[in-house]
């Protein structure tokens, strides 16, 4: 029961709960002043490509970028699906360089590559927004707020970017 409390069934993946709820037990246990960074990705006008190929496709898209995102972040940090084609990456000791070229590193990697879907070959792009505590604010909430304002400028400058 605790583990379909806290898991997305479709990609394995933490859900919202379940990532907050780790995200803020490690915060609290981290030391004083250390980095983290949070990564806020969307997957781009992912309800057109729904529309045109329908939600079992879009279900496939979802667990595609989730594999995508967990052979990228498994050992490095704490990785869900926050609801939707939305997804977010909590990177322990991580600043915003090393948080930035990790976004542009999945972008990068989901962009280059093609979903087949029953012969139909989709593509998708990602837009990412990324955001590092400061030393006088580390809540997970407010880092969160952050991090999702970068995801929205990005989709406002024209998706499949990173903005931080």
């Amino acid at each position: 029961l605790i583990n379909l409390a806290n898991h997305d069934p479709l990609t394995q993946l933490l859900n919202r709960r379940g990532f907050f709820r780790l995200c803020k037990k490690i915060t609290k246990t981290a030391p004083l002043n250390s980095r983290v960074s949070l990564i806020m990705l969307d997957i781009d006008l992912f309800k057109q490509v729904n529309d045109q190929y329908g939600h079992e496709t879009g279900d496939e898209a979802i667990k595609w970028i989730a594999q995508h995102i967990n052979e990228l972040f498994f050992e490095l940090g704490v990785t869900a699906r926050i609801g939707g084609e939305e997804f977010a990456i909590f990177l322990p000791n991580t600043d915003i360089d090393d948080a930035f070229f990790l976004a542009s590193k999945i972008r990068q990697a989901v962009g280059d590559s093609t979903l087949d879907i029953d012969g139909k070959q989709v593509n998708y792009t990602l837009s990412l927004g990324v955001e590092t505590s400061s030393k006088e604010d580390q809540s997970i909430d407010a880092l969160f707020k952050r991090a999702d304002f970068k995801l929205y400028g990005a989709k406002d400058k024209g998706r499949n970017r990173v903005e931080k």
